[in-house]
C-alpha cells in the first residue's frame, strides 16, 4: 500500500514536472505549508490559480487538508528558476533508482504514539477574523401622525441622506451586532420650515433564530406652544424580540439573503426641549427587514459583499407631556421605509 502512494506521489509529479527538478523536504515540529512556501520562494505568490501552493497541493495528492500536516512527513516541493535553494532540502533521487531500491518509509503511527498535528495559524488575529462590518448609503421615507389636545400634526418627510453601518463579531454559537443609522428629518408640513438630524441605534443579539434587541430613537414631536409650533425631537429607548430566517445560494444574483421581524416597545424618553416633560410613554412597534448580499471578492484573510438593506417599521406610542402653558394627552403613529447599499467587509 505504501508502494502504490509512493508510486503515485511520483507519477504525478512527473506528468506536472520533471521529478529530476523537483524536492524532497521533510516536514518538521511547528511547520505549516504556507510557512514552507514563504521560506522557499520569498519572491513568489503564495495563493491564487498560478500561485507555489496549488503546484505543490497538484504535486502531493496525498495531502487532503492543506492546512494539516504531521512531522515526519514528507512532500515533494516545486522546482522554480529563482527560487533559493532551502538548507533542510535534498535533491531527489531519479524515479527509476528509487523504485529499484528498498523503500524506506516514514514510521507508522504506531511507532509514533505521540505525533502531533501542526495546523496551519491565521495570517491575523484569531479574534479579528470573527469580525464584520457594514457602511451603507440609501433613502429614508417617513411618516408622522400625532394628536392631541397640544396640536394635531401630519407629517411627511423623506431623504437620500440616509446613512448607515453596522459592526458585529461572531461567537461560537451566537452573533453580536450594533448597527446605526443617521437622516435628516424635513418638518416642512409642521407649519415651521425645517431640517433636524435624527439618529437610531441598536443592538441586537442574535442565538440561532432568535433575536434579543435593544435600540434607541430619534423621533419627531410637535406641540403648540401659545399659537407657536415647535418641533423637538425625542429620544426613545425601546427593548424586543424577533426572529431571523438565512438563506444561502450559489451562482445566483444574490447568494446571501436575510430576513427579520422584531417586536418592541418603548420602555423609557427623553426630550431634547428642557422645557418639556413626558410620563407615562406605553406603546408597541414592529420592523421587517430584508437583506441580500452578493460576494465580489474572496481573499485569504476577508471576503467582500455587496449589500442592500431593506427595512419596513410601524409604532404606536402614547404619553402625557407637559410644557410651559399646559399639558397634554398625545397618540403618536409613525412609520417608515428604508431602503439602503453598500459594501460588507467579513473577516475569515
Amino acid at each position: 500500500m505504501k508502494k502504490q502512494i509512493l508510486a503515485n506521489t511520483l507519477a504525478t509529479s512527473l506528468f506536472f514536472g520533471s521529478v529530476y527538478a523537483n524536492e524532497i523536504y521533510q516536514v518538521k515540529k511547528g511547520d505549516f505549508l504556507s510557512g514552507i512556501l514563504r521560506t522557499r520562494y520569498p519572491k513568489l505568490q503564495i495563493y491564487g490559480p498560478k500561485g507555489t501552493l496549488k503546484k505543490l497541493l497538484a504535486l502531493n495528492p496525498h495531502i487532503k487538508n492543506p492546512n494539516l500536516v504531521l512531522p515526519i512527513q514528507e512532500i515533494i516541493l516545486p522546482s522554480f528558476d529563482e527560487a533559493p535553494k532551502m538548507s533542510s532540502v535534498e535533491p531527489v533521487t531519479p524515479a527509476e533508482e528509487i523504485m529499484s531500491q528498498p523503500i524506506d518509509i516514514a514510521p507508522t503511527a504506531e511507532e509514533i504514539p505521540a505525533a502531533e498535528e501542526v495546523k496551519e495559524p491565521h495570517s491575523i488575529s484569531p479574534w479579528l477574523s470573527k469580525f464584520y462590518a457594514t457602511l451603507t448609503y440609501g433613502f429614508r421615507f417617513y411618516t408622522e401622525s400625532q394628536e392631541g389636545s397640544m396640536g394635531n400634526a401630519d407629517i411627511g418627510s423623506s431623504t437620500f441622506s440616509n446613512f448607515g453601518g453596522q459592526i458585529g463579531y461572531n461567537f461560537s454559537n451566537s452573533t453580536l451586532e450594533l448597527n446605526w443609522e443617521r437622516y435628516n428629518f424635513d418638518y416642512k408640513k409642521a407649519e415651521k420650515n425645517g431640517t433636524q438630524a435624527l439618529s437610531n441605534l441598536s443592538l441586537n443579539y442574535y442565538v440561532n433564530n432568535l433575536i434579543f434587541h435593544l435600540a434607541r430613537i430619534d423621533m419627531p414631536l410637535i406641540y403648540n406652544d401659545n399659537g407657536l409650533v415647535t418641533f423637538s425631537p425625542q429620544t426613545q429607548t425601546l427593548i424586543g424580540a424577533g426572529l431571523r430566517k438565512e438563506y444561502n445560494w450559489e451562482d445566483q444574483i444574490a447568494d446571501y439573503a436575510e430576513l427579520k421581524g422584531i417586536l418592541r416597545i418603548p420602555v423609557t424618553q427623553s426630550n431634547a426641549d428642557s422645557g418639556l416633560t413626558s410620563s407615562g410613554l406605553k406603546g408597541y412597534g414592529i420592523i421587517g427587514q430584508g437583506n441580500l448580499a452578493k460576494k465580489i471578492m474572496d481573499k485569504p484573510n476577508y471576503n467582500l459583499h455587496v449589500v442592500w438593506r431593506n427595512e419596513i417599521g410601524w409604532q404606536k406610542t402614547n404619553q402625557e407631556i407637559k410644557y410651559s402653558t399646559g399639558s397634554s394627552d398625545v397618540d403618536t403613529t409613525f412609520s417608515h421605509l428604508s431602503s439602503q447599499v453598500g459594501v460588507k467587509i467579513e473577516m475569515k
